[in-house]
């Protein structure tokens, strides 16, 4: 399974928006010994392009910038997803 494709998938069906992006230039991501040994990666984050950069890890970066109807969409995206992995891995 393609994981962008079965999130995607998965946030049709929750009726969560979802769009793919490019994130590399924002921040370095913790991926890189999973990408070194093959295991297929995926990066999911809420940025959005209003969003001031740099953000991360900078005194902007806090409680205060959290917009937690989002955050509970993407929890609720990310838990689903979850059940769907197990789902393939137990096969």
């Amino acid at each position: 399974m393609n994981l962008g494709g079965g999130l995607n998938g998965m946030a049709v069906a929750l009726k969560v928006p979802l769009t793919g992006a490019n994130i590399d230039w924002i921040a370095e991501f913790h991926e890189g010994p999973f990408v070194e040994h093959q295991v297929p990666t995926i990066t999911v984050h809420s940025l959005i392009k209003s969003m001031p950069l740099p953000l991360l890890h900078l005194h902007k970066d806090n409680y205060s910038a959290v917009h937690f109807d989002d955050y509970y969409k993407s929890y609720r995206l990310l838990s689903a997803y979850l059940v769907l992995l197990d789902g393939l891995a137990a096969r």
